[in-house]
């Protein structure tokens, strides 16, 4: 018998080695898809707004499914390599165990070995010490299992907050999304209609009576910091709501409207995904084949290298690759691929030297694309028909751009 345990715990104990062999890369390829996955969720969190303004929820829910996936499918593979290993330590546990106790109650235990030992008046016989010994080590099994379940169950009731959580926050914001549109219609044109702007908690208006049709040209909103002028961005985009009314483009993208943020969001992907994000449906602006289209307004951004670098089709991580100029750049391109009716465009030359401004918005103005900008270099604003000065207090002041670069200006109504 003691030959046999003995035997047993070696065999196991070798085995163990090679069991374990396969769960340790399975372990870190588990580890990196979750690290991946949470990473991903904390960049939606942050460039949650930049996101919205792009119209971009549908390519990063996209995303993430495919994250999930390949979670799940690294969790399935790190559970088929522990399966082996937890067998083999189940058969340990209890078969071992049972070796050992009747080891340790037939050969050292026994009536014959403790008569012969000059132990005597022992009551119990061989049975009765081996069912005893069972009993108890059912007993310990079963106490040892009752921490465990209650861990999982704390774990899983964890899990079910955290999904009412996200349901109860989804429902809210489904709510706050029809609110605000409420009050924007869809329209070829961008107008807003007696517009009033508040914060979200109403306790102070940024924007009294706004009544500007931009017809065929450009404005340029300027005012001091918190005067409101990205609100009226965020409420053209549907993200505030407001009084009175707005009307925009609904379609995103071409003979629609796009964003042009300061620091263009990068998505997970390519530099191929980065031009076209959110999507690629619409047709590109140019002759030729699509790749030949991407690699010009590249080149025309100067950002060949990037091209020369990494190509079209190879992902890496373009936060820690572009700078902020080169983000800037990057959200140009993305426009000039997109070609949209509209260009809203949030401080989006701040980081670029004049050369580089100049030729950006001077190509604006080829395409014929219109401009709703927040700048506060006065050099930009000849690339406008108009201004939106805010004083700070909800008072608006409206106006032609005297010395504006562009040719055969349009009518555009603004009423005072």
């Amino acid at each position: 018998m003691a030959l046999c345990t003995i035997g047993f715990y070696i065999t196991t104990f070798l085995i163990l080695p090679l069991l374990m062999a396969p769960v340790i890369p399975a372990t870190m390829k588990a580890a990196r898809q979750i690290g991946r996955l949470r990473r991903f969720n904390a960049r939606i969190r942050l460039f949650a707004e930049a996101i919205t303004f792009y119209g971009g929820e549908a390519r990063e829910e996209e995303i993430a499914n495919k994250l999930v996936d390949k979670v799940a499918d690294a969790k399935w593979a790190l559970v088929k390599a522990l399966a082996p290993l937890y067998l083999t330590l189940l058969l340990i546990f209890f078969a071992g165990t049972r070796l050992t106790y009747l080891w340790f109650a037939m050969g050292q235990l026994s009536t014959g070995d403790a008569q012969g030992n000059g132990i005597t008046n022992i009551p119990w016989n061989d049975e009765a010490i081996v069912g005893g010994l069972e009993a108890f080590a059912a007993f310990s099994a079963i106490f040892a299992t009752i921490p465990v379940l209650f861990g999982i169950v704390s774990v899983l009731l964890g899990f079910v907050n955290r999904v009412a959580q996200v349901d109860e926050a989804c429902r809210h914001l489904a709510l706050y999304a029809e609110v605000a549109a409420q009050n924007t219609c869809i329209d070829e044109d961008v107008k807003f209609l007696h517009t009033i702007i508040e914060t979200p908690d109403h306790t102070r208006t940024l924007v009294r009576e706004l009544d500007y049709s931009l017809g065929k040209g450009s404005v340029v909103i300027r005012g001091p910091s918190g005067a409101g002028k990205s609100s009226i961005i965020k409420v053209l985009a549907g993200l505030w709501p407001c009084e009175g009314g707005v009307q925009r483009p609904d379609k995103i993208g071409r003979d629609g409207i796009y964003f042009v943020p300061q620091q263009s969001y990068t998505t997970i992907g390519t530099l191929r995904d980065q031009i076209c994000y959110p999507d690629d449906e619409q047709q590109y602006p140019s002759e030729g084949g699509k790749d030949e289209c991407m690699e010009d307004i590249l080149r025309f951004c100067e950002l060949g290298y990037l091209l020369d670098r990494w190509g079209l089709d190879t992902e890496t991580n373009w936060d820690e690759q572009l700078s902020g100029g080169e983000s800037q750049r990057l959200g140009f391109a993305r426009v000039f691929y997109h070609r949209p009716k509209y260009a809203i465009m949030d401080e989006s030359t701040s980081a670029l030297d004049e050369h580089l401004q100049e030729k950006m918005l001077d190509h604006m103005l080829e395409l014929k694309i219109q401009m709703i900008s927040i700048a506060h270099r006065p050099e930009v604003f000849k690339w406008h028909t108009h201004f939106l000065e805010l004083d700070g207090k909800g008072g608006i002041t409206k106006g032609e751009v005297p010395d504006s670069k562009v040719q055969g200006r349009s009518e555009v109504v603004v009423n005072a």
